[in-house]
């Protein structure tokens, strides 16, 4: 109601279609997990098309790294994804990983999904840890500001979020 006032009162119109570009929502507010929930279904939509089919240990590895890990990827080098959806989005990778014993029961998980996103050379499978890899993919962006600030993304960044300052203040 209060916004519809001040819409009329500055005669803007509210865009019908609150669609995505590159696969990212226009309009982003504060509540993150919301917004961003659509990661999950889209990840959960994949593992559930994996589930009816036998396969081995490689090929679920093969499915999760390169499709069920890099849905989120370019979300997170744009956003900072809240670390519960990260949990989630694990969570379901992790219950795809070990399986069911047929019954809607679940299997004993043998190692944490901790010790399984560590490197094959330290006894793990080497897939990736989400909030890490998120912090990691936005760091690359703080580098690109640092390393070119005259670039025009850079610009945008400094004068939205630290106008006064440099981006380690």
């Amino acid at each position: 109601m209060q916004l519809n006032l001040k819409l009329n009162i500055l005669d803007v119109s509210t865009p019908l279609n609150h669609g995505r570009y590159l696969g990212l929502p226009f309009l982003i507010g504060k509540n993150k997990k919301q917004v961003l929930a659509y990661l999950k279904e889209r990840v959960w939509k994949h593992i559930c098309s994996w589930k009816g089919r036998f396969l081995s240990r490689d090929s679920k590895e093969i499915l999760l790294k390169s499709v069920a890990q890099s849905i989120p990827s370019y979300c997170m080098s744009v956003f900072g994804i809240p670390i519960s959806l990260c949990e989630e989005l694990q969570r379901m990778m992790n219950s795809f990983w070990w399986g069911s014993n047929g019954n809607g029961h679940r299997r004993i998980h043998w190692l944490s999904w901790h010790r399984i996103c560590s490197r094959k050379e330290f006894g793990g499978l080497g897939f990736r840890n989400l909030h890490c890899f998120n912090i990691a993919m936005l760091g690359q962006q703080g580098w690109k500001i640092i390393s070119n600030p005259n670039a025009f993304p850079s610009r945008i960044l400094k004068a939205k979020y630290f106008p006064r300052g440099d981006f380690f203040r």
